[in-house]
């Protein structure tokens, strides 16, 4: 399937605020129910690995943020603590780079489709097939990641055709 780059409505502030708070809602239950914040959790486990318990992560693009907010608290039983921060671009502050992400796949594709009466915002029914139509496969994103030079990156396949990307320093 070849990809189709689709500006998002969420993306560009393209509703009112209830449509943009249902989208959300949406979003929230979407990560809940198929895979989002266990892939998240997943890969902060993996870079924390046994010798850490506390980490920083940057959170760029996702929303609300509800989803690294989940995957702390569920980390914090663990005993692990992770000190969230939205858009800090302290270059101090990086040991990798995670990317939680959807797979373009037509099977997904068929499957946003089929969960369309799911969808309580007009804004969601328009984003999620754009969202599958321009997400990566995993080759293409690490052709992307490669270019800013990783000591290492690590691709995990998850349900429902999520992604986890670790781009080590």
């Amino acid at each position: 399937m070849k990809r189709v780059p689709t500006p998002e409505l969420l993306d560009t502030d393209s509703g009112t605020p209830s449509e943009i708070a249902a989208s959300l809602s949406d979003l929230h239950r979407i990560n809940r129910w198929f895979g989002g914040i266990g892939v998240t959790r997943h890969m902060l486990q993996r870079i924390t690995g046994e010798r850490m318990r506390t980490l920083s992560l940057l959170e760029v693009a996702a929303g609300s943020g509800h989803t690294p907010q989940l995957a702390s608290r569920a980390l914090e039983r663990n005993g692990i603590h992770v000190n969230l921060t939205f858009m800090d671009r302290a270059p101090t502050h990086r040991v990798a780079m995670i990317i939680n992400d959807i797979v373009r796949s037509p099977i997904h594709l068929a499957l946003v489709y089929a969960g369309t009466p799911l969808y309580r915002s007009r804004l969601t029914r328009h984003d999620a097939p754009a969202s599958v139509r321009q997400a990566y496969t995993p080759d293409e994103i690490r052709d992307l990641v490669q270019q800013a030079g990783p000591s290492r990156i690590d691709i995990t396949r998850h349900y429902l055709f999520r992604m986890g990307v670790i781009a080590w320093k």
